[in-house]
C-alpha cells in the first residue's frame, strides 16, 4: 500500500498532501494546482447606472461566457481545451478605427485591478461603444472589479 501512495504522489502532485488511510475516498475532491489568482468566481454585481448617457471618451465593457473555455468545469478538461477558441477582446470596427486599432492587434487595457493584454477582434454585427470580453481561463479578466465598466479610451492602447 505504501508503494502505491508513493507512486501516486510522484505521478500526480495532487496526491502530495494526502496521507494513506483505511477510510473511504468518497467525498474527496482533488484539484490540480492552479494559479494563486482565483480562476473562477461569479462576475461582480452590476453597479447602478450613473445616467452618463452616450460618452465618446469611453467604451462599455461587457463580460460574457462562451460555449467552451469560459466556465470553471471546462478549465479542467483537456478535451475542451482542444476545441476552445483563443480569447479576444471584441470591438466594433468604427470604435477601433477611431482609436487607430486594427483586427488582430495586440492591445493592453488598463483596468483598476491592473493591465490586461489581449488580441483584438473587430466585428460590425455588434453595438458601437461596447467591448465584449470572454471570461476565458487564459486571461486575467478578474482584474475587472466592477461591471458594467466604462473604460476610458486612453486606457486602451496597441502594444
Amino acid at each position: 500500500m505504501e508503494d502505491l501512495w508513493r507512486w501516486m504522489k510522484q505521478a500526480h502532485p495532487s496526491f502530495a498532501g494526502l496521507q494513506p488511510f483505511d477510510g473511504s475516498l468518497e467525498g474527496f475532491r482533488l484539484l490540480p494546482d492552479c494559479s494563486k489568482e482565483q480562476a473562477f468566481f461569479p462576475p461582480p454585481a452590476p453597479s447602478p447606472s450613473r445616467g452618463d448617457g452616450e460618452d465618446s471618451n469611453s467604451l462599455e465593457l461587457l463580460l460574457v461566457d462562451w460555449t467552451f473555455g469560459t466556465e470553471e468545469l471546462s478549465s479542467y478538461s483537456g478535451c475542451i481545451h482542444q476545441v476552445e477558441k483563443h480569447p479576444v477582446l471584441l470591438m466594433h470596427t468604427r470604435d477601433a478605427t477611431r482609436l487607430g486599432l486594427k483586427h488582430k492587434d495586440k492591445v493592453v487595457v488598463h483596468f483598476d485591478g491592473g493591465p490586461l493584454e489581449i488580441e483584438l477582434a473587430l466585428a460590425d454585427n455588434m453595438a458601437s461603444g461596447v467591448m465584449v470580453l470572454p471570461r476565458h481561463r487564459k486571461i486575467s479578466w478578474q482584474k475587472l472589479k466592477e461591471i458594467p465598466a466604462k473604460i476610458p479610451v486612453e486606457r486602451i492602447r496597441k502594444i
